[in-house]
């Protein structure tokens, strides 16, 4: 079964489309919280705790705050910390 588009109406639509995308990454990208950072490496696996007992996610993520690294996300920083 063939559907019969208008692929220049699918065009417009996938611009359009991208276009909103990006409006939204724009507005999102640089809003990011000490919270979502943990919470993110959690979901990686990060786990346990430092020698002084602060979990090994928030020891990672105040590093990061402290570099100003938080803006890059925390999965970005530990995929280049694996490579």
């Amino acid at each position: 079964m063939k559907l019969d588009l208008d692929q220049a109406l699918i065009s417009r639509a996938r611009t359009a489309a991208a276009s909103i995308a990006d409006g939204v990454m724009a507005e999102i990208k640089p809003c990011t919280t000490v919270a979502v950072e943990r919470s993110i490496l959690r979901l990686l696996g990060v786990d346990g705790v430092d020698v002084d007992g602060v979990p090994l996610p928030n020891v990672v993520v105040d590093r990061m705050a402290e570099e100003g690294l938080l803006g890059l996300g925390a999965a970005r920083v530990m995929a280049r910390a694996m490579a």
